[in-house]
């Protein structure tokens, strides 16, 4: 017989209730009701299994209390500027994802390339067009010239 594993039900719980797929996890795990009510316990594998079907860490289970997960991101929209509710295992692995990913190209840029973009910030109170303007002289810039733009500004 395989060795049970003493996991707290406030875990296994907490597990159960982020998990976006509560109706598969029931017919997955037979046993599961007894598991939240803390009457049995899983086996490693177990454990295993409901920590993928769950989308949760393995080494979650073994924590004195359930995380306290919040999004990355304050600014997360949402309907009328409401609470954001349930949020999806997924989706904060995502956000957190693309932050390692925004930290990696910062980094990256900063000791690769490193000159300083003068075109950020120098539009600040200029109109629609005044900034289509310079751009498309800075575009006609790189294709034909510095010598041939006062031509080109003419037609």
């Amino acid at each position: 017989m395989a060795a049970k594993v003493p996991v707290k039900k406030e875990l296994l719980n907490w597990a159960y209730n982020r998990s976006l797929h509560q109706d598969k996890l029931q017919k997955k795990f037979k046993l599961l009701d007894k598991w939240l009510a803390g009457e049995k316990q899983p086996t490693f594998k177990q454990l295993e299994a409901y920590a993928a079907a769950t989308a949760t860490p393995l080494g979650y289970f073994f924590l004195k209390q359930p995380p306290n997960e919040t999004l990355p991101i304050p600014h997360y929209r949402t309907v009328e500027d409401g609470e954001s509710g349930k949020v999806s295992p997924d989706l904060i692995e995502t956000l957190h994802i693309m932050q390692r990913r925004q930290d990696f190209m910062k980094d990256y840029y900063e000791q690769h390339i490193g000159t300083k973009l003068d075109f950020v910030g120098s539009n600040k109170g200029s109109t629609v067009t005044q900034i289509a303007q310079k751009i498309l002289i800075y575009w006609v810039y790189s294709k034909i010239g510095r010598g041939n733009i006062k031509l080109f500004m003419k037609h």
